[in-house]
């Protein structure tokens, strides 16, 4: 019996802390997000008309930090055909990564992963590090729901790069999620 009441209570402090690490980790990243984005009264739909592609793309990001992939989706399909017609292989990967991240709930998971980890294998993500760094997290996210040790070996990967990068946000999260 002592042993539940040990597990319970454990169990709570845990979820505990991740909740209020979760809450100051949050905190860090909307500082640091571009007032652009943060605070203002733009919503959804006016960026969904909007031909600045990283404008768009860092209301997603946000979105997708705050886990709402319903609203960061269409503003990554947007910036992802904005970034191709201009060329920009790497910032539409970026776009493409998240918004198959955040529709992954209404796709195969075997899928999104397998199409990640092909991401992972282009030459431009295996030599950029942030942008490995979000292919990696995306397929974290999506490998837990299939294989924790394979999603484990994506967050340590992940981790890695993070600490490398100073993205202290990220080794926060990640750390809670390995």
């Amino acid at each position: 019996m002592w042993i539940r009441v040990f597990i319970g209570v454990t169990t709570s402090v845990a979820v505990t802390a991740l909740f209020c690490g979760s809450y100051f980790v949050f905190t860090a990243h909307q500082k640091r997000t571009e007032p652009s984005v943060r605070g203002s009264n733009i919503d959804s739909a006016s960026l969904l008309s909007s031909g600045d592609p990283r404008v768009i793309v860092r209301a997603a990001d946000h979105y997708y930090w705050l886990s709402n992939g319903p609203a960061a989706a269409p503003l990554y399909a947007r910036a992802e055909k904005l970034f191709s017609a201009r060329g920009d292989t790497r910032s539409e990967i970026h776009a493409k990564v998240g918004r198959l991240r955040s529709q992954a709930e209404t796709m195969s998971f075997v899928d999104v992963s397998r199409t990640l980890n092909d991401q992972l294998r282009n030459p431009i993500v295996q030599n950029d590090p942030r942008l490995r760094l979000w292919c990696l997290i995306a397929k974290g996210y999506t490998d837990i729901e299939i294989d924790y040790r394979v999603s484990k070996r994506d967050w340590l990967e992940a981790q890695d790069i993070a600490k490398s990068l100073g993205e202290s946000q990220w080794v926060t999260r990640l750390t809670d999620s390995a």
